[in-house]
């Protein structure tokens, strides 16, 4: 009863104000930032380029200021409450309850953090265990799985804090942390730390728009065909080189 009475709450201050779909924003710097923030996220400006591309989208098209966790942001594209998110891995339980954008828009790679001073770059997952090297993972994340599979690797992901393990790769004997360079490279910098992100990509993975399947499919047409001409005009290319 009170999802939807959500749903039936946002469906009439859409048609209030007139637009027709709603895009969702996570609390995943440098995805996303703030309102409040003078900086735009790399999801952002593809919403932005996005609506550039779409006649009429002022109307058509509201992008949710807040920012939400993923999980929540999954359950608002079931139940309706939103409509469209930026920045969604691909897997199969996902494909079932969402659709997927025929291209993606943009691409992360598994890198690893180290000390400034570090000199041996790892070219493989095979030379970390090769090496016999402790690599560090942030809990339960996709990164941290893929590690996990490969046999022999000494990992180590009971981080829940990325400020924590940043702080016991700078001034202990860990000496990589493992995640995607999309976040680290943010995160390194900002973290006004002696570590350094090292330009080795371990794998890489696309990144797709999904919308919920309650979103009229009008909506999704003008959506896709909009991303297509970016693709087209390599104008989200311009904004990769901005963050990778």
């Amino acid at each position: 009863m009170k999802t939807l009475i959500l749903i039936l709450v946002n469906t009439f201050v859409m048609a209030q104000t007139g637009h027709s779909v709603r895009f969702l924003k996570q609390n995943s710097l440098p995805k996303y930032f703030p309102e409040t923030s003078k900086r735009l996220g790399l999801c952002d400006e593809i919403y932005f380029l996005i609506k550039k591309q779409i006649v009429g989208s002022s109307e058509k098209i509201y992008i949710d200021e807040k920012l939400y966790p993923i999980k929540r942001i999954l359950s608002m594209l079931d139940s309706g409450q939103g409509n469209v998110y930026c920045g969604a891995g691909r897997n199969e339980k996902r494909e079932k309850m969402f659709i997927y954008s025929k291209l993606p828009v943009y691409y992360v790679s598994n890198v690893v953090a180290a000390k400034k001073d570090e000199t041996f770059i790892p070219q493989s997952i095979s030379d970390l265990i090769s090496k016999d090297i402790v690599v560090g993972a942030y809990n339960g994340t996709s990164s941290a799985r893929f590690l996990k599979n490969h046999r022999g690797i000494r990992l180590n992901d009971r981080y829940t804090s990325f400020s924590q393990a940043f702080k016991e790769l700078a001034h202990t004997n860990l000496r990589y942390f493992y995640y995607h360079d999309l976040g680290l490279n943010y995160m390194i910098s900002d973290s006004g730390l002696p570590l350094k992100v090292i330009p080795t990509k371990f794998r890489t993975v696309p990144q797709w728009i999904i919308y919920s399947k309650k979103t009229p499919k009008v909506m999704i047409d003008q959506i896709e065909s909009a991303i297509k001409k970016l693709h087209e005009k390599k104008l989200i290319h311009k904004v990769w080189r901005k963050f990778f």
